[in-house]
């Protein structure tokens, strides 16, 4: 299941779970195109694997994944930076809010008369993998390399405010996706699907 972050987490721990994060988004990015192409070609249930696939990777990356990435990011750029430094940190915020937009379109697009196509999807994928190959190469390292002992004790110290009722319920609800996403390698159907979003008031 999803783990949830722990108060009390070291930068090592939370830089561990936004990778570990990213290796659950890879799995169903790498399901998206096929699944595409089955919506296509008239397979019943894969619309409704669309839909729950998009549907994570557009929610749960703002309510989750991106807050705690920001929360570490604004630390760093508190620091004596130089300009690429800087622009590593700027660029990868700017980037989040892109994603995020371009997810949303993807999203509103299923079932829609302006279907999806295995072109957009696989400009998608690849925008996103880009993405998070860049973080592990240059923003994470930077991240751990920056910051201090003291500016770890600030940090901690707000990362266990996002354990309010409301983030612990988005992750106990993006947890209960991701397990329905990923048993039998994502076969799920319509009834799988209904079931959740009613469970969890969607």
């Amino acid at each position: 299941s999803q783990p949830n972050y722990q108060l009390g987490a070291t930068l090592a721990e939370i830089i561990d779970r936004l990778r570990l994060d990213h290796q659950r988004f890879r799995q169903l990015l790498n399901q998206l195109a096929t699944t595409t192409e089955n919506v296509s070609s008239g397979d019943a249930g894969a619309e409704d694997r669309l839909f729950c696939m998009i549907e994570y990777l557009k929610d749960y990356p703002h309510e989750v994944h991106h807050p705690i990435e920001d929360l570490v990011f604004a630390h760093v750029l508190k620091k004596p930076l130089s300009e690429r430094q800087r622009n590593i940190i700027t660029d990868n915020a700017r980037e989040h809010r892109a994603l995020e937009r371009e997810t949303e379109a993807l999203f509103n697009n299923i079932g829609s008369t302006d279907a999806l196509t295995s072109i957009q999807v696989a400009a998608y994928v690849a925008h996103q993998n880009e993405h998070m190959d860049r973080e592990e190469r240059e923003v994470f390292p930077l991240a751990e390399e920056i910051l201090t002992r003291d500016d770890l004790s600030v940090l901690d110290e707000q990362h266990g405010r996002l354990h309010d009722p409301l983030f612990d319920a988005a992750e106990r609800r993006f947890s209960a996706l991701f397990e329905c996403l990923d048993t039998k390698g994502l076969d799920l159907g319509a009834k799988a699907v209904a079931s959740f979003l009613s469970a969890t008031g969607r």
